[in-house]
C-alpha cells in the first residue's frame, strides 16, 4: 500500500494489510509491513539512508509532487516538520549489538548519521533541496498529529509559509517486540481469523510500520494558485497527562479537554478514532464519545486494517480521513467484537455518506493527547 489509490482500496473494503514476520522467540506473528524498501526515490540512490528515513523521504516526495508546489517559491520559506516515536530503531538495536559485541571494526563511520532521529527531517529537506525550518518531533505516538500542529503554528506565526508535515515509524524489531510483549499490549496472533483489533477489549494493537505526508498552505496562497483544497484543519489541541513517563491518566479527562477545545460547538461527521485494541486506550476512546457525542455521532478506527504505526498513526488517520471525506464514505472497523462498547456508534461496514469534516483522536504512551479537526469548507 503505497499511494491514495490502495490506501483508498483498504479503507473502502475493510482489507487487512498483514504480513508474517519473525516475532519473539522465531515464532511468526502478524505485522504491518510496508514491503518497499525505497533504495531509490526519484532516481536518487538512498540505498545508505536509515530505513524510516527513506520512508519518510518517499512519503513527502509523493506529497510535494501532489501539491504542485511552485518550483519558484523561496526554499527559504518551506519548512519541514516530522513526527516519529522511536526515530531510527532498526540502525539503533543493530548499531548498539555490534559495540556490545565490542566489534569496532565492523562499526560503519555513518552510523552516528544513521542511528540520529534528526534524519528524518534532514533527510528531507536534503532530499528536496530546501532551506527552511527542519523539525523531528519525537513525541510518542501523537508525533505526527504534534507535528501537524507545529506546521499550522510556523505558517501562523510567518516563520513559514509551506510545511510539509507528517510522520513515519519502522519498528518491526526485536526491541519493540520485547518492550510491548512486556507491557502485555501486543498481539502476537499469527492466524488473521483469531487477530483482534479496535473495541475488542484485552487484545492487544497489531505493530506496524508507515510513513504519511501532507502539505500546508494558506488557504489564500492556494486560491492564487488555482490548486485543489483536501481539506481544512479546523482546529487542533494537544494537552498531556502529567502523570509519569509509563503511565497515562485512565480517567480520560484531560483526552476529553483536548477534544473539547478542538471541535468547540462544531458536530464531527464522525471520528476516526485512535482505539486499537488496549483497553486503556479504547476505554478513554469511549469516555470521551460517550460525554461529548451522546451516541449521536459515528465513530470508526482504522487499526484493524493497517495496524499501529506509532508516531506515524496521526498522520496515516488524517490522510485516511481526507480520502473519506473525497470519496463520500466512513471506513469500517475491522477485527472487532464490540464487546463491553456494545453502546458506541461504531461503524462496522462501510458508510456511504456525504463526510464534510472528521474528528481525529490520539493518545500516546506517557501521557500524550492530541486531537485534530478537519473539514471540507
Amino acid at each position: 500500500m503505497s499511494n491514495e489509490t490502495e490506501f483508498k482500496s483498504v479503507l473502502e473494503k475493510g482489507l487487512s494489510v498483514f504480513s508474517l514476520t519473525d516475532g519473539l522467540n522465531e515464532e511468526k506473528v502478524l505485522c504491518g509491513i510496508v514491503d518497499d524498501q525505497f533504495d531509490e526515490v526519484n532516481g536518487v540512490k538512498l540505498k545508505k539512508y536509515p530505513r524510516a528515513t527513506r520512508m519518510a523521504i518517499a512519503a513527502a516526495f509523493d506529497a510535494y509532487k501532489m501539491s504542485e508546489i511552485d518550483q519558484l517559491k523561496n526554499k527559504k520559506r518551506i519548512a519541514v516538520v516530522f513526527g516519529s516515536s522511536s526515530g531510527n530503531f532498526n540502525e539503533i538495536e543493530e548499531y548498539v549489538s555490534l559495540v556490545a559485541k565490542d566489534q569496532y571494526r565492523k562499526f560503519p563511520p555513518t552510523a552516528v548519521g544513521k542511528m540520529n532521529a534528526s534524519s528524518i527531517a534532514s533527510g528531507i529537506t536534503s532530499f528536496l533541496g530546501l532551506n527552511g525550518l527542519s523539525f523531528t518531533v519525537s513525541n510518542s505516538c501523537t508525533s505526527s498529529l504534534d507535528a501537524v500542529n507545529i506546521g499550522k503554528l510556523l505558517i501562523e506565526s510567518n516563520q513559514a509559509d509551506i510545511c510539509i508535515v507528517g510522520g513515519v515509524d519502522s519498528t518491526i524489531c526485536k526491541t519493540a517486540f520485547y518492550g510491548y510483549s512486556k507491557l502485555k499490549i501486543l498481539s502476537l496472533e499469527e492466524d488473521l481469523e483469531k487477530i483482534g483489533g479496535p473495541f475488542q477489549p484485552g487484545s492487544g494493537f497489531i505493530m506496524s510500520e508507515g510513513a504519511g505526508a501532507i502539505i500546508l498552505e494558506r488557504e489564500s496562497e492556494v486560491m492564487d494558485d488555482n490548486k485543489e483544497i483536501l481539506g481544512y484543519i479546523d482546529g487542533i489541541h494537544a494537552n498531556q497527562d502529567g502523570m509519569s513517563i509509563f503511565h497515562s491518566d485512565t480517567s480520560g479527562e484531560n483526552m476529553l479537554t483536548a477534544v473539547k477545545n478542538t471541535v468547540r460547538e462544531h458536530t464531527p461527521t464522525y471520528v476516526n478514532s485512535q482505539a486499537l485494541g488496549i483497553l486503556e486506550n479504547d476505554n478513554i476512546e469511549e469516555f470521551v464519545h460517550t460525554t461529548l457525542f451522546d451516541g449521536q455521532v459515528p465513530i470508526t478506527s482504522i487499526k484493524g486494517m493497517i495496524g499501529h504505526a506509532f508516531g506515524a498513526s496521526g498522520i496515516l488517520q488524517c490522510i485516511a480521513s481526507l480520502i473519506s471525506m473525497k470519496h463520500s464514505f466512513i471506513p469500517p472497523t475491522t477485527h472487532s467484537s464490540q464487546e463491553k462498547y456494545e453502546k458506541l456508534p461504531l461503524v462496522k461496514e462501510t458508510k456511504y455518506v456525504p463526510v464534510d469534516s472528521t474528528l481525529i483522536t490520539n493518545h500516546g504512551y506517557g501521557g500524550n493527547n492530541t486531537s485534530l479537526l478537519l473539514s471540507k469548507v
